[in-house]
């Protein structure tokens, strides 16, 4: 049994010292025949010589009374290689977390000495919760299998020189240490190990099986504190463990939990206790582990007390709703738009000449289908919200598949606009179907073009909109709605001006030969727009799936061109042929994607690590973080004009800024944690911190270089 001196982490006064060091095995050619000795060597050189690949390192295991230990070096791929430090412990017996808890010490690994070995990282697998005699702890039994990623450099050898210091305990502690010296050639494999480590890697919390948390709150009363959190799940939740991890002056003990009747959502209650008596728990940066079975999800979460939607008084809501329509509006002047400029220039051209009524018909088809367009979205997203999953603003776009839908569906309309075809009905159905058809046929086309719009100008945040995304995404189905709707309004404002007031454009001449010119430049709007969206799957797909597609939609072109004075059923039939090769081909390079590795093209941004930015601040150092998307065009716009400009950027390295770019473009849970940690649901979205800035100060959409550098002498 723990005597209380362990119990209470003052391990010194009870632990005693093992030490271990793996010996290597030499062996050596004796005796005085030549010849063995010569046929020895010869055998040697013919297996270095034609054994390939080279076969990577499984240590022999250091064995204890209470355990094995031995290292493990899977496969090199880049400048990635993968190591494992795999435990056996005898019954009984446990070693620590990365937070032990109230007793224990955490595995610690010192690579001092390595080489050719950068950054290595253990990959901590999901604990299991210990409690005895009312001490918890959070730990390993029987068997644990540590995944390690570090960074190489490719085509040199890997030497390996580890220092391994645990405590493992049963009814008393013991801190052992061990010495792991190994060399591995370039280009190393070795299927075993590397299949232990990706066996391992499973058993890592991650965002998997539907299981997922979806709110968490600060609750205060007096000094003492609650920590409110909801899971929710696909299936129903057996034996689920939130474990806690804050600040070191707090315990984050095992509380109580509420299941729904399904047992599909369950609410967990958290106590917080201080550490010092007269220190309170008002929130701060936490880690949530939740563990159910072979299932778990890590969460990193921003918490403060606990502020009650006071349930959206009037006032509140109807200032969220004037910004939702601001911010709409705004919408139409963002870069965002400039995707569907040719859709809306048409839809304003196509009417010149025309009554004042079909005018007004028009414009209100337009503005529907923009409106329905947006409560679509708003029931998708209301829809995955109960379902447990996080969404965001212009989440639709990391889809590769919506992107190929675009992408088919824009090919099509800009065919039309060259002239390559045109959608004729024949003369037997123009006989059947009278005037009216006619009619809600043009109005149903207005709709289309208006929702299509829609789809194409939302994947960017503009100002005012973020505010009402984010308090429509932490809010009800009702006012999701609502918000959206607004929203809708304020992008549909232009239509809605021409259709009150037809006569701006009844008195535009009416469509001529002009108008061929016009729909041409129209066309050539919409191949860049199919190039933006190329662009967009190559980060998502890779090069050769973008090139792959690019290629096939050239193919369209020709064959579409080609085939213009061709006899109608055989045009019909290779055209139809050939829009399904498309979509063939793109789904074939969606479904089986080759992508590369995502790297820094210009050396100038870090990759985004959210624990880094602490660790600069308290060095002193001013950090700025940029999340951005390739399909997020107000982010390339402050690009060009902000963050890619040689004044600024020589500013910034001489101030010694260190720049994190959070890529967005795919979906990544911990961008999206990051996010919500800022109550922000879209892009691009800009923070600067420092040491007076330890929060952060967030800039605005639509960022300029000055706004920039204040922000960054008011962090420092």
């Amino acid at each position: 049994m723990l005597d209380d001196r362990c119990q209470r982490s003052n391990l010194s006064s009870c632990l005693s010292r093992h030490s271990h060091a793996e010996s290597p095995r030499h062996s050596r050619a004796g005796g005085d025949d030549g010849f063995l000795y010569f046929g020895f060597l010869l055998i040697l050189t013919f297996l270095l010589l034609f054994s390939s690949p080279t076969r990577a390192f499984i240590s022999d295991p250091i064995t204890t009374d209470q355990n094995s230990v031995r290292l493990l070096v899977g496969n090199q791929s880049d400048n990635k290689i993968e190591l494992g430090i795999e435990f056996k412990l005898q019954p009984g017996w446990k070693v620590y977390w990365r937070t032990p808890g109230d007793v224990g010490m955490p595995i610690t690994a010192n690579w001092q000495g390595s080489e050719n070995l950068s950054n290595p990282q253990i990959i901590w697998p999901a604990p299991k919760r210990f409690n005895e005699y009312d001490i918890e702890s959070f730990g390993y039994h029987d068997y644990l299998l540590l995944p390690i990623k570090a960074e190489t450099t490719p085509g040199r050898p890997v030497t390996i020189n580890l220092h391994l210091s645990y405590a493992i305990c049963k009814e008393i502690c013991i801190i052992e240490e061990h010495d792991f010296h190994t060399m591995i050639q370039a280009g190393a494999k070795d299927d075993q190990a590397n299949n232990l480590i990706a066996q391992a890697e499973t058993l890592v919390p991650g965002n998997n099986a539907g299981i997922s948390i979806v709110d968490s709150s600060l609750k205060k009363s007096g000094k003492d504190a609650e920590i409110i959190v909801k899971a929710v799940s696909r299936s129903a939740l057996q034996e689920p463990d939130l474990i806690v991890e804050g600040p070191a002056d707090f315990r984050f003990v095992k509380g109580a939990v509420k299941f729904s009747a399904d047992k599909k959502e369950a609410v967990f209650t958290i106590p917080v206790i201080s550490q010092i008596s007269d220190k309170n728990f008002t929130g701060g940066n936490l880690t949530l582990t939740l563990v159910d079975g072979k299932y778990s999800l890590e969460k990193k979460i921003t918490l403060g007390p606990k502020t009650k939607h006071k349930k959206t008084d009037s006032a509140e809501f109807g200032l969220i709703i004037i910004l939702a329509f601001i911010g709409g509006l705004i919408l139409n002047l963002m870069p965002c738009v400039l995707p569907v400029l040719s859709i809306k220039l048409l839809g304003i051209l196509k009417q010149g000449g025309k009554s004042k009524a079909h005018v007004r018909s028009a414009f209100l088809s337009s503005t529907a289908g923009i409106l329905f367009s947006f409560l679509f979205l708003a029931a998708i997203i209301s829809l995955l919200k109960k379902l447990g999953m996080a969404v965001g603003w212009g989440f639709h776009f990391q889809e590769p598949l919506f992107i190929i839908f675009l992408f088919v569906i824009l090919l099509i309309f800009s065919a039309n606009l060259f002239g390559l075809f045109e959608i004729n009905i024949p003369r037997w159905l123009d006989r059947f179907v009278n005037k009216r058809h006619h009619e809600e046929n043009e109005k149903f086309s207005h709709f289309m073009s208006g929702a299509l719009a829609t789809l194409l100008a939302t994947p960017c945040s503009a100002p005012f909109l973020g505010t009402a995304i984010s308090f429509a995404l932490s809010q009800g189905t009702i006012e999701i709605f609502v918000i959206f709707y607004f929203i809708g309004a304020g992008l549909a404002a232009p239509y809605i001006i021409f259709a009150f007031f037809p006569s701006l454009v009844a008195k535009l001449p009416r469509p001529g030969k002009w108008m061929v010119k016009v729909k041409y430049i129209m066309g050539l709007l919409l191949v860049a727009t199919i190039i933006w969206l190329l662009l967009i799957l190559s980060a998502q797909l890779g090069m050769d799936a973008a090139a792959g597609i690019g290629f096939s939609a050239l193919f369209f072109y020709l064959i579409f061109f080609f085939t213009k004075r061709t006899h109608a059923k055989t045009r019909y039939l290779v055209r139809l042929l050939t829009i399904l090769l498309v979509i063939i081909v793109a789904g074939y390079f969606a479904l089986f994607p080759n992508i590369a590795a995502n790297k820094n093209a210009d050396g100038f941004w870090q990759e985004f690590k959210r624990d880094r930015i602490s660790e600069e601040v308290a060095a002193g150092n001013i950090v700025l973080v940029d999340v951005t998307a390739n399909w997020c065009l107000t982010c390339k716009a402050n690009e060009l004009r902000v963050f890619d400009k040689s004044d600024v950027r020589e500013e910034l390295i001489r101030q010694k800024i260190v720049p994190l770019r959070a890529d967005w473009t795919n979906r990544n849970p911990a961008i999206r944690d990051y996010l919500e940690s800022h109550h922000r649901f879209g892009i691009p979205f800009n923070v600067v911190y420092g040491p007076h800035a330890p929060q952060g100060i967030a800039l605005s959409e639509l960022l300029s270089k000055a706004e920039l550098l204040q922000a960054i002498d008011k962090a420092r």
